[in-house]
């Protein structure tokens, strides 16, 4: 299924990236550091539902992100009565930094992330285990979020995938050099290296103007807002062996038979112009999951949750309707 936002004006006065204030928390988040299971701490926060009855989600954020970014997201799941986990991966927000240099986005198996998340999910699910609950994913988030519901098919009642990673948009670089180039790079000693083209964050060449995440100008510099206000928040990008680690992770989710392994009703909701994630990657494991429900949103780009309005309200218009074709479990 295809689907468009309505049109809505532009703007007339185009926002400034100075005078963009990041999203606020929702009241009541709470701070926790979980001791990972291979060293290391983690931070989630949880947002406790003022009226608790629906369900508790949890949410998965994508690469280089963190909680801070999900106020909005997290504040639309507690309008819906979700109690809301929201974590910071192993190497970035907050959580334990792989190497000494805190920018580089580094991880020697995806393996790594899925034990961190095994974790999470039997301290944050047994207080609500009669209680509906939600998965939200994106992107490289959204893909653990896969690999897990396949390993443990009975953690989840449901789940939403937002541009899930089910293959990197490499535009004319075959995908087989790129995993070529990767597993060389790291056999010849280069495995904690930035790829090419990539370093520290730098806020003076960060541009609106041609990004591949959102049309929204203030949501596109919401995280920027953060990392000025908290600076180590802040990641550079991908060494080769997490470039590495995620191809041989893609690889796990195209084997046959992991789509019909995914026991669980999952909404896949996906730009049908990616610029980041193969579109045709995700339509084709949409295809492999008989409980999956694919809708490609014609005019979004990568970061659905961080579109504008019209987009934004389509994903929770569509969200909505997915989750009422099920009957909520009895709350605790």
């Amino acid at each position: 299924m295809t689907d468009a936002p309505e049109a809505r004006p532009a703007s007339p006065t185009p926002l400034r990236a100075r005078a963009i204030e990041p999203y606020p928390a929702p009241p009541g988040g709470q701070s926790y550091r979980l001791n990972a299971p291979a060293g290391g701490t983690l931070r989630f926060v949880l947002w406790r539902a003022p009226q608790p009855g629906t369900g508790v989600a949890l949410v998965l954020p994508g690469f280089g992100e963190f909680v801070e970014k999900y106020h909005e997201t997290a504040a639309d799941l507690l309008a819906r009565g979700y109690s809301t986990y929201v974590l910071d991966w192993f190497g970035q927000g907050l959580s334990t930094r792989a190497l000494a240099n805190r920018q580089k986005v580094h991880v020697g198996d995806f393996r790594r992330h899925l034990s961190d998340l095994h974790k999470l999910v039997e301290l944050a699910l047994p207080p609500h285990a009669q209680a509906r609950r939600l998965l939200v994913g994106h992107s490289m988030g959204a893909h653990l979020g896969l690999r897990y519901l396949f390993e443990h098919p009975r953690s989840f009642d449901q789940a939403v995938l937002s541009s899930p990673l089910a293959g990197f948009n490499l535009g004319r670089m075959p995908r087989r050099l790129a995993r070529i180039v990767a597993e060389a790079a790291c056999a010849l000693g280069f495995g904690r290296a930035y790829v090419f083209g990539a370093g520290d964050y730098n806020p003076k060449r960060v541009r609106f103007q041609g990004n591949k995440l959102t049309h929204d100008r203030a949501r596109f510099f919401d995280q920027h807002a953060w990392i000025a206000r908290r600076p180590g928040l802040a990641v550079g990008g991908p060494s080769f062996g997490w470039v590495r680690a995620a191809l041989r992770s893609i690889a796990q989710i195209e084997r046959k038979g992991f789509g019909c392994g995914v026991r669980i009703p999952v909404l896949i909701v996906a730009s049908e112009q990616d610029g980041v994630v193969s579109t045709a990657a995700t339509q084709r494991l949409a295809r492999a999951m008989p409980f999956a429900a694919y809708i490609g949103v014609t005019d979004a780009r990568h970061e659905i949750l961080k579109e504008n309005d019209a987009i934004r309200a389509l994903f929770w218009q569509r969200l909505d309707r997915f989750l009422a074709m099920y009957a909520p479990r009895k709350a605790a």
